[in-house]
């Protein structure tokens, strides 16, 4: 059962992506394979602005990731030149095994972008509900303290703390205990979900994305929860996930064929409900006419065996050609003319 996983680029200027996941095969674009790599810099992939680019997978993706190059931004300046090594901010997730499929939003430690996710079965049947989007405004605008980080450790930059709590916790049902997610998720709602803070901020500008590590699982606002020995809260006895609008911000729904879209877009000056028109940018399709590198491109003017081009060629030298013959019968038929001294300007 094959899986499409469509990139939209809706930047109008190119973008590069990155592209990783921990465990399975199957994975290409167009005939280049994309190994499973749990700890290697993500494989690149180039899209042109307004173009999209589609990953075949007719094996498994475990723990898959998808995210832009942030290089540019104004934060975060210390890190490496390009995110190849990793995301530097926000990212989308996905897994895609024998049996399920499951994608969400990550927008811990800051927003790189605004994201929207589709899944479109071949059978067309239900894609409605299972839609994610962030385009929270206006963009970039929160008046907390920090922003969640994905790691323990305590940072700041640019005077602007990346402090909270990230992938390591020691299995606890102890709010208490401050090495472990109950502490976190209270924590996490009295700070960054209080009024003004990044997570509030994303929460009531409907971004259906997590705003720290563990932030798929939320007790609802207003309740008092109590907590399973791994930490997640628990109201009445059952497990609480997160929802934005009523709507799972995690979806898990069966393997089918179908195309699961990833779009990438700005957050400032544009319009989900109105995207611009994205057309494919397949490296391997022959018959692409927006391909540089394809070589049965009629219109490829690097292409040495495209006749047309070679025409061209051949019809531009002839009247260099032409013209230099005639540039020489004219001067020999006429005085030299004196050059004038270097300061002045022939009229």
């Amino acid at each position: 059962m094959s899986v499409h996983l469509v990139i939209d680029n809706h930047y109008p200027e190119g973008k590069e992506f990155y592209i990783r996941y921990t465990e399975g095969s199957g994975v290409k674009v167009g005939t280049k394979d994309i190994p499973a790599d749990s700890s290697g810099p993500g494989s690149p992939l180039k899209i042109d602005g307004y173009k999209s680019q589609t990953i075949m997978i007719t094996g498994n993706m475990i723990s898959g990731a998808v995210w832009m190059n942030a290089k540019g931004r104004s934060w975060n300046k210390t890190s490496a030149n390009d995110d190849r090594a990793g995301p530097q901010c926000s990212l989308l997730e996905l897994t895609v095994d024998d049996n399920v499929i499951s994608y969400d939003i990550s927008a811990v430690e800051g927003l790189c972008g605004g994201y929207s996710v589709k899944w479109k079965p071949d059978s067309g049947q239900g894609a409605a509900k299972y839609q994610l989007s962030c385009h929270p405004k206006p963009s970039g605008k929160f008046s907390g303290d920090f922003i969640p980080s994905d790691k323990w450790s305590t940072d700041s930059e640019e005077g602007k703390k990346t402090a909270a709590c990230g992938a390591e916790f020691k299995e606890t049902m102890d709010p208490n205990d401050k090495q472990g997610k109950p502490w976190c998720h209270q924590y996490m709602q009295r700070t960054s979900y209080s009024q003004g803070g990044y997570c509030d901020w994303l929460y009531k500008n409907d971004c259906q994305g997590y705003c720290w590590a563990y932030d798929e699982k939320k007790c609802p606002e207003n309740a008092v929860c109590e907590y399973d020995k791994s930490g997640n809260p628990l109201l009445q006895g059952v497990q609480q996930d997160k929802t934005v609008r009523g709507s799972p911000t995690n979806p898990n729904i069966p393997r089918v064929p179908g195309t699961l879209r990833f779009i990438f877009s700005p957050l400032d000056a544009y319009d989900p409900s109105n995207p611009p028109h994205i057309t494919p940018d397949d490296p391997d399709d022959p018959d692409d006419p927006d391909d540089p590198d394809d070589p049965h491109d009629p219109d490829d003017p690097d292409d040495p065996d495209d006749p047309d081009s070679m025409g061209w060629v051949i019809f531009a030298l002839v009247l260099f050609l032409a013209a230099v013959l005639l540039a020489v019968v004219l001067f020999s038929g006429k005085k030299r003319v004196k050059r004038p001294p270097p300061n002045m300007v022939r009229p």
